[in-house]
């Protein structure tokens, strides 16, 4: 301790790992075992169970994604709504595709523990085509949600497209 410092308060409770010394509401504050400083706030949260950052081959052709959500938090969460964003990878592909969300159980109250589902058609049939030689399109979707839960990693799913046709030059 420093000279002149102000001593540390006494702990209030002890849950696991963490050591509590203050209390805001449902808010709690303090040190965990390691003695690295903690602030948990009750909120609403949601995890990806599907792959996220995935990557595939796929053949130029209409492809289905279907991406799994699971409420993790403390509350539940609300989704209002799905949004899908398709993208170019690399100098060989003009245009990203088109993708479009097809379904989508994600909407409302979800429960802490609830599962949901969201649905994405994805269509590289109009990309035109490639710069490519071997008829290669790089491409890719990112998935959002609009929810009470802030802001969150998009679901990412990358794509080679094979089989689109060559441009000529």
């Amino acid at each position: 301790m420093m000279p002149g410092a102000i001593a540390a308060p006494q702990p209030l409770y002890q849950t696991g790992t963490e050591i509590v010394y203050a209390v805001s509401g449902r808010s709690t504050t303090g040190i965990d075992t390691r003695h690295f400083g903690f602030v948990a706030t009750p909120s609403a949260h949601y995890t990806w169970e599907t792959l996220n950052g995935g990557y595939a081959d796929i053949a130029d052709a209409v492809y289905p994604i279907e991406a799994t959500i699971i409420s993790d938090g403390d509350f539940a969460l609300n989704v209002a709504g799905a949004r899908v964003v398709t993208r170019t990878y690399g100098t060989y592909t003009p245009t990203p595709g088109n993708a479009v969300v097809s379904a989508n159980t994600c909407r409302g109250s979800l429960a802490p523990g609830s599962h949901c589902i969201v649905t994405i058609s994805y269509n590289p049939t109009t990309i035109s085509c490639t710069g490519s030689p071997y008829g290669y399109a790089y491409t890719g979707i990112d998935l959002s949600l609009v929810t009470n839960a802030g802001a969150n990693t998009d679901l990412v799913q990358r794509f080679t497209v094979i089989g689109v046709p060559v441009c000529d030059d």
